[in-house]
């Protein structure tokens, strides 16, 4: 992907402040290439990013991931999930409860993803985070 199409515009802003943090309290953060981790307590509360609609609910072994698209080609992915709440096809609001963090295989351990047009993007530069 070039460069001039990596900050093209998400929700009519660019990179660097789009996207609302998942997760209330971070303890920690770490990019592992286009996935950006998250640690929190366990059991916190995991919210949608932005406005969309539920694209896919899977679970594997206990824990949730959703996928997430907000239109004009960005889609985002939120893993580390238990106790989900939405369903697919839901249209959701930035903000709204998704679900609660679960312990997994790294306690208290969300992964959000980014998309657009089916190419990753880094998500550390598409969230607000202090």
């Amino acid at each position: 992907m070039r460069a001039a199409e990596e900050v093209a515009v998400f929700g009519g802003r660019g990179p660097g402040g789009v996207l609302t943090p998942p997760l209330e309290r971070v303890l920690d953060r770490r990019a592992t290439g286009s996935l950006l981790n998250l640690l929190a307590a366990a059991g916190s509360t995991v919210r949608a990013p932005a406005d969309g609609r539920v694209d896919s609910v899977r679970d594997r072994d206990g824990l949730g991931t959703l996928a997430l698209d907000h239109g004009n080609g960005w889609e985002s992915s939120l893993s580390g999930l238990a106790g989900v709440l939405a369903l697919a096809g839901q249209q959701v609001r930035r903000g709204n409860a998704l679900g609660t963090l679960a312990e997994g295989l790294t306690p208290g351990q969300g992964v959000l993803g980014l998309s657009l047009n089916g190419w990753m993007l880094p998500a550390s530069r598409y969230v607000l985070l202090s």
